[in-house]
């Protein structure tokens, strides 16, 4: 079990649309995705890179978008994360 939360966890999703938000030090996978026929667009991910010298604000494991579905699309966005 991961105690750390996700911001979003969404599952048995059919025609999903996730737009227009901004995520900031998510503390795991930000968007944890079990949906088909998915399309994410406008949206700004940030996280801490996973090694920062001299600092406690690394993010180990923090997946931007954990895709578990298609088709999926991903377009017009920044996702800047420790993991991926």
């Amino acid at each position: 079990n991961d105690f750390r939360p996700r911001i979003m966890n969404a599952h048995s999703s059919n025609g999903f649309v996730v737009t227009d938000i901004t995520i900031r030090n998510c503390p795991n996978h930000c968007l944890e995705m079990y949906t088909d026929s998915t399309e994410i667009f406008n949206i700004q991910i940030y996280n801490p890179p996973s090694e920062l010298p001299n600092s406690n604000q690394e993010s180990h494991n923090t997946d931007g978008i954990d895709v578990h579905g298609q088709p999926f699309y991903v377009h017009d966005s920044v996702i800047n994360t420790g993991d991926d």
